[in-house]
């Protein structure tokens, strides 16, 4: 019996070539599985530690919006403390000019006052200002305790 030219030829899946190539390439199948896995598992924990980091700088940028909140709210504190000082300033200047007393007594006028009609020394030392500024007179009340000039 005559063999066949296909009878003398092995087929490519039983030549050690062959079989050495399809050995590499489920070998590399298999490293490639475990690259991608490990890939896979970094990407998680780097996305985990990304998410919180982006939560970190959340809250530190709520605590830094809150800290320049606060920051605000107290200069503007300042501002207030320092024009109502400017303001009890003028009042007291202009008491101690019109009714010759010194500036304890002017400033005790200004309490005294704010105390009768109950009002913020502020508001009293702004009122006496505004109306020396507009008519001369520092500031009229029933009770008198401070009282313009004219009404001497």
């Amino acid at each position: 019996m005559a063999r066949s030219h296909s009878d003398n030829v092995a087929s490519p899946a039983e030549t050690p070539l062959a079989n050495r190539m399809l050995t590499i390439d489920w070998g590399f199948a298999m490293a490639h599985q475990k690259v991608q896995e490990s890939h896979d598992h970094i990407v998680e924990a780097l996305r985990e530690r990304l998410d919180k980091l982006v939560a970190a700088a959340a809250i530190s940028a709520q605590d830094a919006a809150e800290v320049d909140r606060t920051h605000v709210e107290a200069i503007h504190h300042l501002r207030s403390a320092l024009e109502s000082r400017d303001l009890i300033g003028q009042a007291k200047g202009l008491l101690m000019a019109k009714a010759g007393c010194s500036s304890d007594d002017a400033f005790d006028l200004l309490r005294a006052q704010s105390q009768y009609e109950n009002r913020k020394l502020t508001d009293v030392a702004a009122e006496v200002v505004e109306r020396h500024n507009r008519t001369g007179v520092l500031l009229s009340t029933t009770r008198g305790v401070v009282r313009g000039s004219e009404e001497r």
